[in-house]
């Protein structure tokens, strides 16, 4: 693996409380400062890796979230359709009576839930704070899904895999562990991945990328 050092910037829940999580963790929308990487050969890779698949910027994926926080966990379904900055993302699973629903873009967010109310705000974290009451840095998983770090915000700790890949992300509070990717077009994505923080762990896997053009 490569290891690539960059400066420093910077109750238990409810069921219902989850799944409208589940669905902010998936949201994306804010802006950061670029990791500073040493010019290696795997460096040059990586640049053309991330570079290749920071162009994708529409596309369909399905597959599977989970959640875990402190003996609570759930898991559901997931359908998330991205076109540049406007989202839509659907989750199917045990949170109640049918799918809940989140879409928007960098500017506002509405939020369909399981009983049929429709709550909105200008981002994901605002929503997060006012019907939550929970501060979970929402807004680098449109980048972190990707295998890509958020380039509005500063890099911690980044590690690469023998192919060059992200394998851990440390950003925003969290560090992300990439599991296993998937060869989709000729790219690589992600197929598993963890997120951790002090408070929750979140599993995703992707199974079925579909890019668009």
């Amino acid at each position: 693996m490569t290891r690539f050092p960059v400066a420093t910037g910077l109750e238990r829940a409810h069921p219902t409380r989850l799944s409208i999580l589940l669905l902010l963790l998936i949201v994306s929308g804010c802006s950061v400062k670029p990791a500073a990487i040493r010019n290696t050969e795997s460096a040059d890779r990586w640049q053309q890796h991330s570079a290749a698949v920071s162009a994708l910027r529409v596309w369909e994926l399905n597959g599977r979230i989970a959640i875990q926080k402190d003996k609570e966990s759930a898991s559901a379904s997931l359908k998330w359709q991205q076109a540049e900055t406007n989202f839509q993302i659907r989750i199917f699973g045990p949170f109640g009576k049918g799918a809940v629903e989140l879409s928007g873009d960098e500017s506002r967010v509405s939020m369909l839930d399981a009983e049929g109310r429709s709550l909105e705000a200008d981002s994901a974290e605002t929503l997060l704070q006012d019907y939550l009451g929970w501060q979970v840095p929402v807004s680098g998983l449109v980048y972190w899904i990707r295998g890509i770090p958020n380039p509005r915000d500063y890099v911690q700790n980044m590690v690469l895999d023998a192919d060059s890949r992200l394998q851990e992300l440390s950003q925003s509070g969290w560090q992300i562990r990439y599991k296993r990717y998937q060869p989709v077009n000729q790219l690589q994505l992600p197929a598993r991945l963890e997120l951790l923080n002090r408070d929750l762990k979140v599993k995703l896997v992707l199974r079925e990328w579909e890019p668009g053009a």
